[in-house]
């Protein structure tokens, strides 16, 4: 079999959190890995998927779809369609909105694909592919897969190496598109299996970071083991966390002092008036954090039930006042299919379902306390003054 797998998008920026992530997609990374060895495969990313055309010498196309380029990715799928070339839609938005995807695809994967995958693949050789294909439990940690890397990469990801340490959260924001997709649990993966694929992804890159995902820094005893390897081998990483396990100065020297030289924090922000408590706290873990020698970047997201636009002052203070290495703003989206949307929706403060729209820079419903062009005007004011 011919086989195309395609994740359309915007290519990844290092200088904004646009879009959320400059690390590689893993996911249709591992999906190609994953094929038999009878099976060509190729992987198309970004603005690229736009400049390739429809080709039709290929059995099945497989489109991985994150909500702001899903309009994007149905038009595709139905380009292929109507040159008689079946589609597997899967990924974050048709997980999370099956039926939807349904009218654009042959089949649709919900959740995790790598349990599914070997028999979709079947399948398809059969001409007999299933309309659904539906995980019916979390990928745990011990069956997590090494990403298969492309030639692009290095050139994409300069002196950064992307992988996973595990995967689930146990938080379970209302929010958050993750415990729906990856569980409610935090599944860590075996240590030993990490940092041998970390040697082996930086032997031949100098000067290159592990960025380690998701929620580490949240799962404090696998992160400690994990740390006890990088010291060990000399590796240097990122990892991913929030404010609640960073202000034990213990953990960030043990942090600190195995190769941890960045943490990255996507979080709410907190208003001085309305919790004054969590607001100090976050001023002093960031302090802490930079004390331990480890930078700092956060990425706040404004626009809850809670937020007047004070909440712009508030984030200025700790952007301005505080040790930050990097500080981005984001306007808080209801991710369609999570229990946000669902309750904004119930409360008729959902105000489009452009899908393109849902990237964290753009207002899709009604905030309480403020207007979506009030919110989104000061951001900018304060973006612009930051960066610049």
């Amino acid at each position: 079999m011919n086989i195309r797998l395609l994740s359309p998008g915007k290519l990844p920026s290092y200088d904004s959190a646009y879009y959320q992530t400059f690390y590689p997609r893993l996911g249709i990374r591992i999906l190609a890995g994953m094929l038999p060895s009878d099976c060509s495969v190729e992987v198309v990313e970004y603005e690229r998927v736009d400049e390739l055309g429809i080709d039709t010498d290929v059995d099945l196309v497989g489109i991985s779809v994150l909500t702001p380029f899903a309009v994007e990715a149905y038009a595709i799928a139905d380009a292929y369609r109507d040159c008689g070339i079946p589609v597997v839609l899967g990924g974050m938005h048709p997980s999370l909105m099956p039926d939807e995807a349904a009218q654009h695809a042959d089949a649709v994967v919900v959740g995790e694909a790598e349990t599914l995958w070997p028999s979709l693949i079947d399948d398809a050789r059969r001409g007999a592919l299933r309309e659904l294909y539906h995980a019916d439990r979390p990928v745990r940690g011990d069956e997590i897969r090494r990403a298969t890397r492309l030639p692009t990469d290095e050139d994409l990801y300069e002196n950064v190496f992307h992988m996973e340490a595990g995967r689930g959260c146990k938080v379970g924001c209302d929010f958050c598109v993750v415990p729906q997709q990856f569980g409610r649990t935090y599944s860590p993966r075996p240590v030993d299996a990490i940092v041998s694929e970390a040697i082996d992804g930086i032997k031949d890159r100098d000067n290159t970071c592990i960025a380690f995902s998701d929620n580490l820094l949240g799962n404090p005893d696998h992160a400690l083991r994990l740390c006890e390897r990088t010291r060990e081998h000399g590796l240097n990483f990122t990892v991913e966390g929030d404010y609640f396990h960073l202000d034990d100065t213990a953990y960030l020297e043990v942090l600190r002092s195995s190769g941890c030289k960045v943490i990255y924090i996507e979080t709410k922000a907190y208003s001085r008036k309305t919790h004054p408590e969590m607001w100090k706290r976050s001023a002093d873990v960031i302090a802490k954090v930079a004390d331990a020698g480890i930078q700092l970047v956060i990425n706040f997201t404004l626009g809850y039930d809670d937020h007047d636009l004070s909440i712009v002052d508030d984030v200025w203070e700790l952007a301005e006042r505080r040790s930050i290495a990097q500080c981005f703003l984001q306007h808080l989206t209801p991710w369609p299919g999570t229990p946000l949307f669902q309750r904004l929706e119930e409360e008729g403060r959902i105000i489009t379902r452009d899908w393109s729209r849902y990237n964290n820079h753009e207002g899709v419903y009604r905030p309480k306390q403020m207007t979506s062009e009030q919110l989104l005007e000061r951001c900018q004011q304060l973006s612009d003054y930051l960066q610049g």
